[in-house]
């Protein structure tokens, strides 16, 4: 089961689907798979203490995420229409996205966010 909506949902939206992980290069077109390999960059990066390197990353990094902030909005905005367990779990699967690179207070209402749409689809 995939983790994105109906591809005729997310061509309305504007939306990218994100591709299958066939090739290195495709990482940049999914925001969650690319955060993860920046992440991991960034990490041995500050491990080598190469401070011009990590400055550019974390700008990179920071662009991800903000791409992956409006794309897990917009798909809210869809999901938030429609109460079947398919949707529901989609809901929570963008939300614990989210939980992957947020921090503190935002970090806990994302989680408590995935918890509640787990929840909801469970109930169904």
């Amino acid at each position: 089961m995939h983790l994105y909506p109906p591809l005729s949902y997310m061509f309305v939206q504007g939306i990218r689907p994100c591709p299958r992980r066939t090739h290195l290069q495709e990482r940049d077109r999914c925001p969650p798979t690319s955060w993860r390999i920046v992440s991991s960059i960034e990490q041995k990066e500050e491990g080598r203490v190469n401070t011009e390197h990590v400055s550019i990353i974390r700008e990179h990094r920071a662009k991800i995420e903000a791409n992956l902030s409006e794309i897990c909005g917009r798909i809210f905005s869809l999901l938030d229409d429609d109460s079947k367990v398919f949707y529901l779990k989609m809901k929570g699967d963008y939300h614990r996205y989210l939980a992957e690179f947020k921090t503190d207070d935002d970090r806990k209402a994302v989680t408590e966010n995935t918890l509640t749409a787990y929840k909801s689809a469970k109930g169904i």
